[in-house]
């Protein structure tokens, strides 16, 4: 994961299926240990994507964002996805829904960002 740096990953503790060979091994870990090995797993991948998106804040990256609506914290903000599937809140005077625009990102959050409407 560290080699690798993921952009993001769905990750969750291992449990046996048949008629894997994992499931028959003798050896098998404690509920409480892969709990714990999943939980460093994912503050490492969650360190990584904060990572990955405040690099693009420093670049100044301008993102296309299909717009799905208004947020639903702040209805001042729109909200949409990138093309990589990050969330990006943007303020915008009319609705944008449906729509493709460009965000210039200036805050980075592990989820995505906030920017400006380009």
């Amino acid at each position: 994961v560290e080699e690798i740096r993921f952009d993001q990953a769905f990750m969750f503790a291992y449990s046996p299926r048949d008629p894997t060979p994992a499931a028959k091994l003798p050896e098998q870990l404690t509920q409480k240990e892969k709990i714990r090995r999943l939980e460093i797993l994912i503050a490492l991948q969650n360190k990584i994507a904060g990572e990955i998106n405040e690099a693009q804040v420093a670049e100044g990256r301008i993102l296309d964002v299909l717009v799905e609506g208004r947020s639903h914290k702040d209805p001042d903000l729109a909200m949409g996805q990138t093309r990589g599937g990050k969330t990006v809140h943007f303020l915008a005077g009319r609705d944008f829904t449906g729509k493709t625009v460009q965000v210039k990102v200036t805050q980075a959050f592990m989820w995505g960002f906030i920017g400006d409407l380009v």
